[in-house]
């Protein structure tokens, strides 16, 4: 059975911190299937940041923005990161 591999080093997470100018996001997990694992990341509250600049910090995983109209609040934001895998 093959599964995904989805990790992230404090030190990732502090290059994040660093790009994104604050520590102010949130990071969680999906799980479409038992082998296949999601990281999640929200950046305030659900802002935008720029994909390929995300997409850096994960060079060999897969990196997709997801976006929804919320009529109260506007148009939120968070980005999923597929591991790959073994």
């Amino acid at each position: 059975m093959r599964r995904t591999v989805q990790k992230i080093s404090m030190e990732k997470l502090k290059q994040i911190e660093e790009w994104y100018g604050s520590d102010n996001f949130a990071i969680g997990t999906t799980a479409h299937t038992p082998a296949r694992y999601e990281l999640t990341f929200r950046f305030g509250y659900f802002y935008w940041v720029n994909l390929k600049e995300l997409q850096q910090f994960f060079p060999i995983d897969e990196v997709r923005q997801i976006d929804y109209e919320d009529e109260d609040c506007g148009r939120k934001f968070w980005y999923v990161i597929r591991g790959r895998e073994i």
